[in-house]
């Protein structure tokens, strides 16, 4: 696997651009969510030799560990996170990949796509989008609980190269 930390060009005017460990809030009050990227790489297949799966493109798997600040438990859906490209393109978690992703022994992170966090939990795991190379990509984080100010964030992923 690569890692996809070169450079990036994702910023829409007048849009905050964040960088990979920097913690992002959403929410406000007692209802914050905060997410932190802690790792992104590239795979050409995820899963075991005899049970993988093969991307159209690339796979990037962004490490994330979001800590749930709210009084009600935050659910994880596909609409919680999407990778955005400098063209404006976006592309959803590849939750068919992420079955394969838990059987993958190079990636020590349970697929989070789905999953839920209750109140004062934190939790680390992987999401896994399926994006082509040579993209300068974000990751757009979107509150779906909470329909207060700042509702998306972005995080500079980088390049993907193959």
């Amino acid at each position: 696997m690569a890692d996809t930390r070169n450079s990036g060009g994702d910023q829409q005017q007048g849009e905050e651009i964040l960088q990979i460990g920097e913690t992002v809030t959403l929410g406000e009050g007692f209802d914050v969510i905060e997410h932190s990227i802690t790792g992104v790489w590239v795979a050409h297949t995820v899963g075991k030799k005899f049970a993988q799966e093969i991307p159209n493109h690339l796979f990037v798997i962004v490490a994330i560990e979001i800590q749930n600040r709210s009084t009600e438990s935050f659910r994880i859906t596909r609409d919680t996170y999407n990778i955005r490209d400098a063209e404006g393109r976006t592309y959803e978690p590849d939750t068919w990949a992420d079955i394969f992703l838990e059987q993958d022994d190079r990636i020590r992170l349970e697929a989070l796509v789905f999953d839920h966090i209750e109140p004062d939990v934190s939790k680390e795991g992987a999401l896994i989008f399926d994006v082509p190379p040579g993209n300068a990509i974000s990751l757009l984080i979107k509150s779906t609980e909470f329909p207060n100010a700042n509702a998306s964030r972005l995080i500079e992923l980088g390049t993907i190269e193959a």
